[in-house]
């Protein structure tokens, strides 16, 4: 995959909890193997426009009930990304392809479409990010119950753009 990092990836990004029981960044990189791609549905009512002019943005995956682990990264291509009009909607997305098939009685809120999702060599954890909304690094972890926009640390975005060489 060549992407223009520097032109095509914002850099800022979205911490997001994921279940280790029911859907780890190790599932879907075996669904983006089998597709080229893949779809998440999440709980989460999230403002895809806020990564605009950009093309892709970055979702660190942050294990559910750990200290703020995060073993995973993925690239989400914008566009793509789809979300119920108003807060308080859910929607089962019953036709999004590319990932696990939804259930008719689970609704959503969003849908990212990631284009490549990668394990960290070394988890980072959520204390190395900044909230963008106060500009103060993560303390309190129950946060993770909702997506943070969070600015990325250069040694990270280092890291994952070599990855993505």
């Amino acid at each position: 995959m060549r992407i223009d990092f520097l032109n095509e990836v914002d850099r800022k990004g979205l911490i997001h909890a994921f279940n280790s029981y029911e859907s780890t960044p190790e599932h879907f990189i075996q669904f983006i193997k089998l597709y080229g791609q893949t779809n998440y549905r999440s709980p989460f009512w999230l403002d895809f426009k806020k990564f605009s002019p950009f093309r892709y943005f970055l979702v660190f995956f942050a294990e559910a009930g750990t200290q703020g682990d995060i073993p995973a990264w993925g690239l989400c291509e914008r566009k793509d990304c789809l979300r119920v009009e108003k807060r308080g909607d859910n929607d089962p997305f019953l036709t999004i392809k590319f990932g696990f098939p939804g259930v008719k009685d689970v609704a959503f809120k969003s849908v990212f479409n990631y284009k490549h999702i990668q394990l960290f060599d070394k988890s980072h954890n959520c204390s190395e990010f900044m909230l963008l909304k106060n500009k103060q690094l993560i303390t309190n972890l129950g946060l993770l119950r909702n997506g943070l926009y969070v600015d990325i640390p250069v040694a990270v975005a280092q890291e994952i753009e070599d990855k993505l060489r």
